[in-house]
């Protein structure tokens, strides 16, 4: 028996969530792609032709009872991506990361579900301090939104070696583009570049981060549902990072921002800058796992990428 034509796609209102469903509607047109979020459907997801909209917590629980009886695939991109909470929000950042994650994989295997893509996190790597990170690298994370983005890899790596599904876990780094979310960094760095204040003021010029756009997310995750899921054994690609495979300096990227946004405003990084909250590190994928069993190149250079934002949001 085969199932539906169907995927289902949580997070729907979020940066990269929402960018994912349109991409998948448009690869899959004969494919019914249901969103899952908390709040209304997006006014950007609308008219999409092949997508329906399910307003659900999920860590209400009862899947079964709102979600289609057959699915084809589940892509989970719902969860807590925020970083170093503090101590009174990690048990429910754990709950939210792992719980979740969990009860999707039951309602997975009842809806026999043969895929199941889930969004991790580069703070899997908190604490590492070699780089490029390689995906063996990631073991004991100190920093909280990297330990239970690890525990719910370890939840579905399980399931796959059982049989349940197959799944991926991807180990996204900083995602930007139209749309991300204004916590991220290069929101804040626009604003700060563009607003009213004298200088704009930034700390940590010399962390490096690796930038990815989103289109290259998106079209990682697209490339995995092109893989037939027999192909490889669960350890084969049990997790992949998604980057850029370049690290740059938070001093560079704003220098960089500046010139694309034609801003003329004082940049100034304070005398602290050096110090870094402790867990966090300078970022940077490895991209050979992806690279063997995706054949997936970023396509979208730094530059580019924020010229693309710039542009985006000018026609917005």
């Amino acid at each position: 028996m085969t199932t539906a034509k169907t995927f289902i796609v949580t997070g729907a209102s979020g940066f990269i969530g929402g960018n994912l469903i349109k991409g998948l509607c448009k690869n899959y047109p004969n494919y019914t792609i249901i969103g899952v979020g908390r709040s209304a459907c997006p006014e950007s997801l609308k008219s999409l032709k092949n997508f329906d909209f399910i307003t659900l917590d999920l860590l209400a629980g009862n899947l079964q009872k709102r979600l289609p009886g057959t699915v084809e695939a589940i892509l989970h991109f719902a969860g807590d991506r925020r970083s170093f909470v503090a101590s009174v929000d990690r048990t429910n950042q754990f709950r939210s990361n792992v719980l979740i994650t969990s009860e999707l994989a039951d309602f997975a295997l009842l809806a026999k579900a043969s895929r199941f893509l889930f969004a991790s996190s580069v703070y899997v790597y908190s604490g590492c301090t070699n780089t490029p990170f390689q995906e063996k690298m990631a073991k004991f994370p100190s920093e909280n939104l990297g330990m239970s983005k690890l525990c719910a890899e370890s939840v579905l790596h399980a399931r796959s070696c059982v049989g349940d599904f197959q799944s991926t876990a991807f180990r996204i780094f900083t995602t930007y583009g139209v749309g991300a979310g204004a916590d991220q960094f290069i929101s804040i760095a626009r604003k700060k570049l563009l607003d009213n204040t004298p200088t704009a003021i930034f700390r940590n010029p010399e962390i490096r981060r690796d930038f990815i756009y989103i289109d290259d997310v998106v079209d990682a995750v697209l490339k995995s549902l092109q893989i037939g899921h027999n192909e490889f054994s669960p350890n084969d690609v049990h997790a992949l990072n998604i980057g850029s495979g370049k690290a740059t300096s938070i001093g560079d990227a704003v220098k960089l921002l500046a010139s694309v946004l034609k801003a003329t405003k004082p940049i100034q990084f304070e005398d602290d800058a050096i110090s870094v909250r402790s867990g966090d590190n300078c970022h940077e994928a490895d991209l050979t796992n992806i690279r063997q069993f995706l054949a997936w190149e970023p396509k979208v250079s730094l530059e580019m990428g924020l010229k693309k934002l710039v542009c985006g949001l000018n026609d917005e």
